[in-house]
């Protein structure tokens, strides 16, 4: 953890699921700190640009890579917003 320290749970979530699959982390809180706004030029900010990014980026990606990292990508991402 760094100087900031999360809690709630979706971090208790992660640290069960830590605990069960001895599977490393990092959580990082996003830039701007700020939870999306559509800017002016059509751009999202915050957590939700973010996650128009990744997805932007997998969405672009060979199928090689798409079968590695959907998995990934479903569980981290996806699952969690899905639970919020």
């Amino acid at each position: 953890m760094t100087s900031y320290e999360l809690e709630g749970f979706i971090i208790d979530l992660l640290d069960e699921l830590k605990a069960a699959t001895n599977i490393d982390f990092t959580v990082t809180p996003v830039a701007d700190g700020k939870y999306g706004a559509r800017e002016s030029d059509g751009h999202w900010n915050g957590m939700i640009g973010e996650l128009v990014n990744i997805v932007r980026e997998f969405l672009t990606l060979s199928y090689d890579h798409f079968c590695v990292l959907h998995d990934t990508v479903f569980v981290f991402i996806i699952c969690p917003i899905a639970i919020i």
